[in-house]
């Protein structure tokens, strides 16, 4: 495969082998490994970096591994942007895995074809993996807001436009869902937490990178790519959830079938809008009042046994 690969990973010396068996299936020309360092403070942690650095030293396909091993623990946020942009200052485009996210074998091609089609289209920002619906709609693609970066690809001029800490959420937001007042509280809150260091993540920012440059993102009709971390040791996927029980699709498929015009499927959208973020009033309002969820277990009757 002659597009780039980029893998990010650290700790996990089981789940970082199956994605790198898979990313073998598709033998890219160039590895990228992105690898924060460990923590001092975690027993046992140097030498799990250490057993998952070691398999990138015995690929069996020709390729040419670059390595942006962080030498000391830089937090996923910072390892993650400064590795995408070390690896976006050397290749035009690229697929992006992290080691929790498991592609199917249709994925690759399916990446390759977006990459092609809308090289020079630059309303879309972002191609993703990801299909959470549950309709028997063929193999195909369709337009999103919402660029779900569970095995991705992009195009460097697209990543220069991400910024880490951006001032202007709020009047994105508000640009973004002028008539959805529900959808403006929700993400304010959420970019809140990640604004005061209460989630260390990178991917929201790259979220509101579209919602500013009115992108869009490419999205499967299929499942292309699997989330196998959802665990204890997990930084942002600690709880079981359904989405990490999604099916993957294991068939061939020509996902090259799309819409005519780049336009944002609204219907698919405001379904993962509830079921994959939680926009529902129920968030909102737990997010709002965060005391009400204690207050309504204190005040009901305790069940006997």
């Amino acid at each position: 495969m002659k597009t780039a690969v980029a893998m990010i990973v650290f700790n996990r010396p089981v789940h970082t082998q199956r994605v790198l068996a898979a990313v073998a299936t598709a033998a890219p020309e160039t590895l990228h490994v992105i690898a924060d360092g460990a923590r001092p403070d975690r027993p046992g942690e140097t030498a799990r970096v250490a057993e998952v650095r070691a398999l990138f030293d015995r690929l069996d396909w020709p390729c040419h591994v670059v390595r942006h091993f962080a030498d000391r623990n830089l937090g996923a946020r910072r390892r993650i942007v400064s590795g995408l942009d070390a690896f976006f200052a050397a290749v035009p485009e690229g697929i992006i895995l992290e080691d929790d996210c498991l592609p199917a074998p249709a994925f690759f091609p399916y990446a390759e074809a977006m990459l092609d089609r809308y090289r020079h289209d630059q309303p879309v920002f972002h191609v993703s993996g990801s299909y959470f619906g549950d309709d028997a709609a063929p193999p195909g693609h369709w337009f999103s807001r919402f660029p779900v970066a569970w095995g991705w690809a992009t195009w460097a001029d697209r990543w220069r436009f991400y910024v880490e800490s951006p001032s202007d959420v709020p009047a994105v937001i508000q640009r973004t869902w002028p008539r959805n007042p529900l959808a403006r509280a929700y993400w304010r809150h959420m970019y809140g937490l990640v604004e005061r260091g209460e989630v260390d993540a990178w991917d929201y920012q790259w979220l509101f990178t579209l919602w500013r440059n009115q992108g869009l993102a490419v999205r499967p009709t299929r499942h292309l790519v699997a989330n196998i971390g959802f665990g204890a040791d997990a930084t942002h996927t600690s709880e079981a959830s359904w989405l990490g029980r999604l099916p993957l699709f294991e068939g061939p498929g020509d996902f090259r079938q799309g819409p005519a015009m780049p336009i944002a499927d609204r219907d698919r959208d405001a379904a993962d809008a509830r079921r994959v973020w939680q926009v529902t009033p129920k968030t909102v309002l737990a997010q709002q009042l965060p005391f009400l969820p204690r207050l309504r277990r204190a005040l009901l009757p305790r069940r006997g046994p």
